[in-house]
Order: C-alpha cells, then structure tokens, then sequence
C-alpha cells in the first residue's frame, strides 16, 4: 500500500487541494485518515475507484487518462 499526500494527488489528478478537500469531506472518494487533519490516499483505492466510475465532477471528464502511476 502506497499512500499518496493531497499534494501527490492533487499534482497527478491535475486538480487544486481545495477540490480533494471537498471531495473527502463529501466522501466523494476514498481517503485514509492520518493523524490529526492530515488525509492520505491509498494509491491503489485511487486507481479502482476510478476504474469503478469514479468521478471528480468539475468538468474533468479526462481525469482517468491524465492519471499515472509515478
């Protein structure tokens, strides 16, 4: 398990940390609590939750091709 920063993540979605915070919070997509407010991600949830459908619902509807693993 590899668990990705909102920085990581927000930097390979191409998104802003604003937006994941949004999403998180919403439950919108799958995050890992760390301790205090700090939020990972697990790079493999990220993945099949995108294969599943998942959507980040501000117009990127490229966000599955532009994702890539480092």
């Amino acid at each position: 398990m590899q668990l990705l920063t909102i920085e990581e993540l927000a930097d390979r979605l191409k998104v802003s940390k604003t937006f994941l915070y949004h999403l998180a919070s919403s439950k919108r997509i799958p995050v890992v609590r760390g301790l205090g407010r700090c939020l990972r991600f697990d790079e493999d949830d990220i993945r099949q939750w995108l294969e599943n459908g998942g959507t980040l619902s501000n117009g990127l509807n490229q966000i599955e091709a532009d994702y890539q693993q480092p």
